[in-house]
């Protein structure tokens, strides 16, 4: 009858737009510990109902009931990348699932194009397992709202540093905002060999992804040693020498843009170096840029001793005052004459093994 086929249209219909308004839902589940999205649940159930009603199947045909699976798939389950997926949550997924299951269960040419289109290119980006007993939980974001950086090797010097600098809330907005107006200079690997995109790309996944860590081979790809060579991520380097081309590169990438002076708004002090003559007293000042300050911790019991130890005076023999034109023996040290808004230690570690004598250092914030 006439009210059938107006009520077959009209399941279709409704079934039609929970579907594209799925597309551009956005979900309040974050991970599968967050607390049910309600309304998704409910928009979920609701489109499960109508796959019960007997004529539902005969409202679509194949190519079409095919592409209302794959949106499903896609939209609430399983992603296509770069892309938000709704359905987080144990309660949720299995609606969902359920939704697919319903799809495919009266067609078999809907349920191969789910297995083809949808399952297998799934399977194969899933790694193999690396240990037993695996549970989303080892994968997921931690519940105190932070991922990791994983180690490459010797990579512990960049992680520390990049994750400090994640924790700096206006640093980070003002990374993730700036635009240099280049474009992606993607290698035939598909890695976008920019620092400055890779340095964003790396605070977005920080406070986006929802896996426990990140990758940052592309970002030690994208920032060059010395030699020009992607960093060898099996060489520990120094901490301070990271710092200092880090930011003279993100300094030239920031020239051209209002952020030029993030850098400096930051992390930079100025200090400021004395020589004071022991005949006359006059002082002799030197001022200084810093974005670091390198401190002794060796036989220090604190921060404060190791800073009492940076402005202590020293002596310089047979020094000649310009105010008295006198050589003299005189007095010299270095003060802080401003902190910058962050003020970036650097702690000095001598190490003396018999195989070599090394010096290294490791950073620390202040806020």
């Amino acid at each position: 009858s006439k009210s059938e086929i107006d009520a077959k249209i009209n399941v279709g219909t409704k079934f039609r737009q929970i579907v594209d308004y799925l597309q551009g839902y956005v979900s309040t589940e974050i991970s599968h510990t967050s607390p049910v999205d309600t309304f998704l649940l409910g928009i979920l159930k609701i489109a499960h109902k109508l796959l019960t009603i007997d004529y539902f199947h005969k409202c679509f045909d194949a190519k079409e009931s095919a592409e209302l699976t794959k949106k499903i798939f896609t939209s609430c389950l399983f992603p296509a990348e770069r892309e938000l997926f709704r359905c987080r949550t144990e309660t949720s997924r299995k609606v969902a699932y359920n939704i697919i299951t319903a799809l495919v269960k009266e067609d078999v040419a809907t349920c191969i194009y789910l297995i083809q289109d949808c399952l297998l290119p799934i399977r194969e980006k899933i790694p193999p397992l690396d240990s037993w007993a695996n549970s989303i939980n080892n994968y997921e974001r931690s519940e105190l709202g932070y991922i990791g950086l994983k180690n490459l090797g010797c990579i512990c010097y960049i992680n520390s540093m990049l994750q400090q600098f994640f924790m700096i809330s206006p640093f980070r907005n003002a990374i993730m905002t700036v635009r240099d107006n280049v474009l992606p200079m993607l290698t035939k690997e598909g890695i976008d060999d920019n620092l400055l995109h890779q340095f964003q790309r790396t605070f977005i996944y920080l406070l986006k992804s929802n896996r426990r860590d990140f990758n940052p081979a592309a970002f030690c790809y994208s920032f060059k040693e010395l030699d020009g060579k992607p960093t060898n991520t099996a060489i520990q380097h120094d901490a301070h020498e990271f710092l200092n081309i880090l930011f003279e590169r993100l300094e030239k990438a920031f020239k051209d843009t209002p952020y030029k002076q993030l850098i400096q708004s930051v992390f930079g002090g100025k200090s400021c170096s004395q020589v004071i003559c022991s005949n006359c007293g006059h002082i002799s000042a030197t001022y200084e840029d810093y974005y670091t300050l390198s401190l002794e911790i060796k036989n220090q019991r604190n921060l404060d001793d190791s800073l009492q130890r940076y402005i202590a005076e020293s002596t310089v023999s047979d020094y000649k005052c310009d105010y008295c034109n006198r050589k003299v023996d005189a007095a010299k040290r270095t003060l802080i004459s401003s902190l910058p808004n962050v003020l970036i230690v650097l702690s000095l570690i001598h190490i003396s093994e018999p195989t070599r004598q090394a010096e290294i250092s490791y950073a620390v914030f202040c806020l």
